[in-house]
């Protein structure tokens, strides 16, 4: 017996491999057009999958806070997908017939892209995945088979594509996706004998609750409903004063909710990119404290941390001092808006965010109006347009009004809440439900209120709105204030 190293033993290995390549070669020359090389990136293809699915598993494992920690796996997880997607679009035929790649492959593979925009509030790109996967029916062979766990995998593909849809407020698509979703669940649970057929018809319920919350429908000439947006468009907010002198900070980081695009008072303003943004569900206090540490940490200079803050809220026996949590990110600049449901003063909880979200919609709320037709909602709009001007010369030209609020002032998504903050408390003062003090929001440092909330300019413009849709009994006619 010969005795062969190691290396003899590798160069015969290597041989036999050329050898068996070139028969594959030649055999398949004229009959079919798969080569050893594309059987050997096919299987690189497979294993790079199982790849990327366990690389989107781990990247959302990594924490989300401090978003230049995962930057950089967050690219090299996509360029393992676009690699991958480019192979599959070449040698899609190949595959699919000799090497069984089953259509809901790659959607699983979109899915968890889709996924990975999501968990970073990527909406428009998360959207685009997801859209495409319903488009091209990736995961219509599923129900085929019979595997449980696969058609799971597109119930939760769905949820998670209306969860976007939802946020982008894109209710007309939703509806349909939760009759789709509804069929899925069905068949689910007629096919299999789960134990989680409760879950997936809670999953119907919240859904349903999202889309029910809102209180008002928009319709058109043919009584059909139009989805009206409420994002920042330009014209949409008060442009500054040429020479009005503002506080030159942008928003740059959003903790729990935030979208905006600062525009300096130039004929063409520049955009820049939406803040960067963290939404938390019911966190513990050391999760959001390891949030607003992050977002503090990271955020430049000239940059300003809004903090939107919506919670139940308790009645403490005492009074601890819990805005004090708060103090060490004040050296930074810091916008903070706090709302909570649990208030006597509304029938229904997150009436405030209702008018710092679309004050319109919040107005009919308070007034019991359900729909409104189109052309008198352009019409209340453009009274609401009149009414921000005249709301920001009353902060801008005042000299009782603090200086903090200008500092804000040049960021036009927190001018826009600025605006709409006046107008809120301009309503509930005068309308004939809310008759405490305790029932009108507050703001730190104070507003003067003789010269804003409460000024007689402003109370013109209410006054007219409620005109304009027939529910001026719901408010005082004169403009003092004396009912409260």
């Amino acid at each position: 017996m010969k005795c062969c190293s190691l290396r003899d033993v590798i160069r015969n290995l290597q041989r036999r491999r050329q050898a068996r390549m070139g028969q594959v070669r030649l055999r398949n020359q004229k009959s079919c057009p798969v080569t050893a090389d594309l059987k050997m990136d096919t299987f690189l293809f497979h294993s790079s999958r199982q790849d990327l699915i366990v690389r989107v598993h781990h990247i959302m494992d990594l924490p989300q806070y401090g978003h230049k920690q995962w930057q950089s796996y967050f690219g090299r997880t996509f360029d393992v997908y676009t690699k991958l997607w480019k192979f599959q679009q070449q040698h899609r035929q190949v595959l699919d017939s000799r090497y069984g790649l089953k259509r809901w492959q790659i959607g699983e593979v979109a899915s968890k892209i889709g996924q990975l925009y999501y968990h970073y509030y990527y909406l428009n790109e998360a959207f685009s995945f997801y859209s495409a996967i319903r488009q091209r029916s990736y995961y219509y062979q599923v129900n085929k088979e019979d595997r449980p766990e696969l058609v799971v995998k597109k119930l939760r593909y769905y949820a998670r594509y209306i969860v976007v849809c939802l946020l982008l407020n894109k209710m007309d698509l939703v509806k349909v996706l939760v009759k789709e979703l509804s069929e899925e669940i069905e068949g689910y649970t007629q096919r299999f004998n789960t134990e989680d057929q409760l879950e997936w018809n809670l999953v119907l319920q919240e859904v349903a609750a999202f889309v029910e919350a809102d209180p008002v429908l928009v319709l058109n000439d043919d009584n059909v409903v139009v989805i009206t947006s409420n994002r920042l468009q330009e014209g949409g907010v008060p442009q500054l004063e040429q020479g009005m002198v503002v506080g030159q900070l942008t928003l740059t980081d959003a903790l729990i909710v935030g979208n905006c695009n600062n525009q300096e008072p130039t004929e063409k303003p520049a955009k820049r990119e939406n803040p960067h943004k963290y939404l938390l569900y019911k966190p513990t206090f050391s999760q959001l404290y390891t949030f607003l540490s992050a977002s503090f940490k990271e955020l430049p200079a000239n940059s300003v941390l809004l903090i939107y803050l919506s919670a139940t809220g308790v009645f403490p026996t005492g009074r601890p001092d819990l805005e004090g949590d708060l103090f060490p990110f004040t050296r930074k600049p810091l916008f903070v808006i706090v709302d909570s449901s649990n208030s006597t003063a509304y029938k229904r909880g997150s009436l405030f965010t209702l008018f710092l979200y679309c004050p319109l919609v919040a107005f009919l709320y308070v007034c019991g109006l359900t729909s409104m037709r189109q052309g008198l909602w352009e019409k209340a709009q453009e009274l609401l347009q009149k009414a921000y001007r005249d709301i920001g010369q009353l902060l801008t030209h005042s000299p009782a009004v603090d200086q903090a609020y200008l500092q804000f002032y040049g960021d036009e998504f927190l001018r826009l809440l600025l605006l709409r903050f006046v107008f809120c408390s301009a309503v509930m003062r005068l309308h004939k439900l809310f008759r405490e003090s305790r029932s009108f929001p507050e703001s730190f440092p104070p507003l003067p209120r003789q010269e804003t909330v409460e000024s007689s300019v402003l109370q013109r413009h209410v006054l007219e709105l409620a005109t304009m849709l027939d529910v001026q009994s719901l408010f005082y006619s004169n403009t003092t204030t004396d009912h409260y």
